[in-house]
């Protein structure tokens, strides 16, 4: 059984870390700390048993934490090593560079006519605003949130 380390992290919010994770151009560094001590020795150990598996077969595994929470995955094994380097930021990747690539994606001339649809039928005012500014930094914060602090780009 894993020790469910929440406590030991000093405030460690993970559903705040998953959602930055999962749409946020840049993170916080304490996210990625979290991630590369709690996250990718899981990730590690299961690619060593998942590298003695034929390439597009799939591996199953389940993590068993503390208070009877579990995690369960079943990817194929190329994946599992895909999963292993999204927890590395690349070197050549930097805050401005992944800012670009985003940026080239979300504010591109070709999607203009979409963001202006779908701006037109947004029915609140600040709700237009709060996503325009998501689109344009890529940080997904409460309106007027404080974005110090988001150094890191995302792997």
């Amino acid at each position: 059984m894993l020790e469910d380390t929440n406590a030991l992290t000093g405030g460690f919010n993970d559903a705040d870390s998953l959602i930055h994770l999962w749409y946020s151009v840049l993170l916080p560094h304490r996210t990625v700390s979290e991630l590369a001590l709690r996250v990718l020795p899981l990730i590690r150990e299961a690619c060593r048993t998942a590298s003695e598996k034929k390439t597009g077969e799939i591996f199953e595994k389940t993590w068993v934490f503390s208070h009877g929470k579990s995690l369960h995955l079943s990817l194929k094994k190329e994946d599992w090593v895909r999963m292993r380097a999204l927890c590395h930021v690349p070197q050549h990747l930097t805050k401005v560079k992944a800012s670009a690539i985003r940026t080239a994606t979300m504010m591109s001339e070709e999607r203009r006519d979409f963001r202006d649809r779908w701006a037109f039928k947004e029915p609140n005012g600040s709700t237009r605003l709060a996503k325009q500014k998501f689109r344009e930094d890529g940080l997904l914060l409460p309106f007027a949130h404080n974005r110090a602090g988001f150094d890191v780009p995302n792997p």
